[in-house]
């Protein structure tokens, strides 16, 4: 569930080819809500009623430079925030293609006798609880291991380390440990 607006987690990517980085780049840049840049890119940001700042869309430059994601947590945020994004990008972005990442996307787009095979555990064929959980493991272990090194741009483009050095980055590096 989601921290802020209660909705199921669902990962919804909206895909755009970018026709103009420089008109696109500006109109981010003139968004107080929206820190970040081109090469690590931008976060839209939201003040919550509890203090903490959250994130409703990442926007992240794909490989190629060519094309642009926004990725959105729940459905509810993708359906307010892809107006949005096209209002404010205008000409800038062409839109392509939105995914749904969630469970019952991926199964809904599936071959039907592959959805029946994994209804009855969950878990795609071939695939015991065992290995599942360790696979996980070594996600989580990975994505986390160099987690207070590594630029974030809700932080201004500070490492987790580098920003607790003061009373808002120690805050805000909370902030996101909590969400």
């Amino acid at each position: 569930m989601h921290s802020h607006t209660g909705e199921p987690l669902l990962f919804t990517p909206d895909h755009y080819e970018v026709q103009s980085w420089p008109e696109l780049e500006a109109a981010l840049a003139a968004q107080p809500d929206v820190p970040g840049e081109q090469n690590g890119g931008w976060d839209r940001l939201i003040e919550c009623e509890d203090g903490q700042t959250r994130s409703q869309a990442t926007i992240a430059r794909e490989p190629g430079g060519r094309r642009v994601s926004l990725l959105y947590k729940t459905a509810g945020l993708a359906e307010q925030g892809r107006p949005w994004f096209e209002t404010l990008a205008g000409a800038s972005v062409k839109f392509l293609l939105r995914e749904i990442a969630g469970p019952k996307g991926l199964l809904s787009n599936a071959d039907p006798s592959l959805a029946a095979a994994t209804r009855g555990s969950g878990l795609p064929p071939g695939l015991g609880p065992g290995a599942l959980a360790d696979a996980i493991a070594g996600v989580v272990k990975r994505s986390y291991a160099h987690w207070a090194d590594e630029p974030i741009p809700a932080l201004n483009g500070q490492t987790p380390r580098q920003a607790i050095g003061s009373a808002t980055g120690l805050e805000r590096v909370n902030g996101l440990l909590r969400s």
